[in-house]
């Protein structure tokens, strides 16, 4: 990826926010760990901006997915070992969230979101399966992000995965 293709395939966008989006896609694709907050922290440029270059990016040069199943598994391990419950129910809890994973993959679940909350709100949903009560904020907490994100993204969760909770 580079500035002077997206420049011929008409692209129209800020240059400090492109610039940004596009180390950020770069060192995804290249598995090398850095975060939208750091690059963020550490540039001018503000979340607003970033989204908007990084989503014309994407669509522009059709980006699907930009995380590898590596760093999918790793988020949900570090996030189901912070929750106390035993070995054999966590090794469910494993099993059910990869299957989301693949099932959201398929659905371009991924796609224009952090990987991060799409996790904990898909940790969130199999521990509502499981009957094992949890705070969204717990989830949130554990995450980095907020309750609300959880509740947004859980929500996402059911529609596109065709999931129903049944109470």
């Amino acid at each position: 990826l580079n500035y002077r293709l997206l420049i011929k395939m008409n692209y129209r966008g800020k240059i400090k926010e492109t610039a940004v989006a596009l180390v950020y896609i770069a060192c995804r694709k290249r598995n090398l760990p850095c975060t939208m907050k750091d690059l963020l922290r550490n540039s001018d440029v503000d979340i607003k901006g970033f989204n908007k270059a990084y989503m014309h990016i994407a669509n522009l040069m059709n980006i699907k997915g930009i995380y590898n199943d590596e760093q999918l598994i790793n988020m949900t391990l570090r996030m189901v070992n912070m929750i106390n419950v035993n070995s054999n129910i966590k090794h469910r809890l494993m099993l059910l969230i990869r299957d989301m994973i693949d099932k959201g993959k398929a659905t371009s679940l991924f796609n224009g979101k952090t990987f991060t909350s799409t996790i904990a709100a898909m940790v969130y949903l199999s521990l509502l399966i499981y009957n094992i009560k949890i705070r969204q904020r717990e989830i949130a907490s554990m995450a980095g992000v907020t309750d609300v994100t959880i509740r947004n993204r859980y929500n996402e969760l059911l529609k596109r995965l065709n999931f129903r909770i049944i109470i």
